[in-house]
C-alpha cells in the first residue's frame, strides 16, 4: 500500500484552488467512495508486460514507488524513497482523442504528485512536487520505461541494450545548489512478483482490491548527496507498482505496511488494513508475500500472521506505532521491528510516517541483539 490519500485535497487545491477546510471533515472519504465510472479491479484479469509498467488512466489512482536501504564505505546507514503518483480527476469518457488515455493539453484529467526523501542515522529530509498532466511536465512511458516529474526520474538505463526494464536509473536533486540528491542504478536478477492472486491484491472482505506487483530483489549502487557532500553507497532496493479505483472499504481507517530484506535472502511484504475503531482490531485485513532468493513467492494468509504493537510514540500530535512484533511461525519468522530513528515523519496536508526500519530476532534476548533484516515501514491514517 502507498500514500494515495494525499491526493484528493492537494489536487483540489491545485486544480480548483479549493481551501483544505472545504474538502471534507474526513480526509480519507475519497478512498472509500464507490468508484463509479472508473475501471474495476477484476480477479480474472491478467497483467501484461511491458504494458503494465506504464500508466492506467482509466483507474482512479496508481503509483511507482522505490525504497532503498543503503550503506557507505564506513558502514553508515542511509535510506532513499522516491514515489510518483498519478490521479484521475474524473472517469475517462473516451480515449479516441487522447494519447495513452491522456489529453495532450490543459484539458487533461490527470494530475501527478511525487515524493522524495533521504534519511541518514540522525536526520530525515523529504520533498514533494506536483504537476498537471497533458503538458509534458510529468508522465510515464511503458517501453522504454520512463517515469518523470520535472527533473526527477526513474527509468530504464540508457546503457541498456535490450527491451528489459532493468537496469533502472533513479535520479533526483533538491534545490539549485544540490544540497541533497540521488543518482542510483538498480539491477534485478529475479522476475517481478505478482502479489495476491496473480497480481490481484484484495484489501477487504467486501471486495476492495488493487493490481499490485513488486520487485523486492534489487541491488543498488551509486551516489547520494547529503548536505552538499557526495557519498558513494550500495545496498538493496524495493520497487512497488499498484493501481486501483477504490482501495479502502467504507469502514477502513488506513494501513500499516512493511517491506523487509531478510539476511537469509528472503523478502517479506506485509500489510494490515485497519478498521475504524480499536474494537474492530480482530477484523483487520492482513495479507502479504514471502519471496525466496530465486524469486518464487508464497502468499501470506491472514490466520498465519500475528502483528503486535510494542511501542507507540507521539509525533506531530499523533500516537504512532513505531515498534512492532511480527510473527509468522509457519515460515520461521519471529521479528522485532524498530525504526532507524523515530523522526521519519513526512509532514504535509495529510501527514504520514514512512522510513527505514530494522528487523531483530525476537528470540535473541542478549544485550547485543541479532539484526536479521532491514527495510521500510509506512503508517497511514493516524489522524
Amino acid at each position: 500500500m502507498r500514500i494515495l490519500v494525499l491526493m484528493p485535497t492537494m489536487l483540489a487545491m491545485l486544480v480548483w484552488d479549493i481551501p483544505v477546510q472545504a474538502q471534507s471533515g474526513d480526509p480519507y472519504v475519497f478512498l472509500r467512495n464507490a468508484a463509479s465510472g472508473y475501471a474495476e479491479v477484476l480477479s480474472d484479469h491478467k497483467l501484461e508486460f511491458p504494458r503494465d509498467n506504464g500508466a492506467h488512466p482509466e483507474f482512479r489512482i496508481e503509483w511507482w514507488y522505490v525504497t532503498a536501504n543503503l550503506q557507505d564505505v564506513d558502514g553508515s546507514h542511509y535510506g532513499v524513497q522516491w514515489t510518483l503518483f498519478r490521479q484521475s480527476l474524473s472517469p475517462l469518457i473516451s480515449t479516441s482523442d487522447e494519447q495513452g488515455g491522456e489529453k495532450s493539453d490543459w484539458g487533461s484529467n490527470q494530475v501527478w504528485l511525487a515524493h522524495a526523501a533521504i534519511t541518514n542515522e540522525k536526520l530525515h529530509r523529504h520533498w514533494q512536487k506536483m504537476a498537471r498532466g497533458g503538458i509534458g511536465q510529468a508522465g510515464v512511458d511503458a517501453q522504454p520505461f520512463s517515469a518523470w516529474i520535472d527533473h526527477w526520474a526513474l527509468g530504464t538505463s540508457l546503457s541498456s541494450r535490450s527491451n528489459d526494464l532493468y537496469p533502472l536509473d533513479l535520479r533526483f536533486s533538491i534545490n539549485d545548489n544540490g544540497e541533497y540528491a540521488a543518482n542510483l542504478q538498480l539491477t534485478a536478477g529475479t522476475p517481478m512478483v505478482l502479489n495476491g492472486l496473480d497480481g490481484y491484491s484484495q484489501k477487504s472482505a467486501s471486495g476492495q482490491a488493487s493490481y499490485y506487483y513488486s520487485q523486492p530483489h534489487l541491488e543498488v549502487s551509486g551516489q547520494i548527496v547529503w548536505q552538499g557532500e557526495p557519498v558513494m553507497v550500495t545496498g538493496q532496493a524495493w520497487l512497488d507498482r499498484e493501481w486501483s479505483s477504490q482501495p479502502l472499504a467504507e469502514n477502513q481507517s488506513g494501513w500499516d505496511w512493511f517491506s523487509l530484506h531478510l539476511d537469509d535472502g528472503r523478502a517479506l511484504m506485509l500489510y494490515q488494513m485497519r478498521e475504524i475503531g480499536d474494537e474492530n482490531k480482530d477484523e483487520y485485513w492482513v495479507s502479504g508475500s514471502l519471496v525466496a532468493k530465486n524469486g518464487s513467492k508464497i502468499n501470506i494468509l491472514q490466520d498465519e500472521v500475528q502483528l503486535e504493537v510494542l511501542t507507540t510514540k507521539t509525533l506531530d500530535n499523533r500516537e504512532l506505532p513505531l515498534r512492532w512484533h511480527v510473527s509468522i511461525p509457519k515460515y520461521d519468522i519471529d521479528l522485532t521491528i524498530e525504526p532507524l530513528h523515530d523522526q521519519q515523519f513526512i509532514s504535509g496536508f495529510l501527514p504520514y510516517w514512512e522510513g527505514v526500519i530494522f528487523a531483530f530476532d525476537s528470540k535473541d534476548y542478549s544485550l547485543l541483539r541479532r539484526q536479521v533484516g532491514r527495510g521500510y515501514m509506512e503508517l497511514m491514517g493516524y489522524n
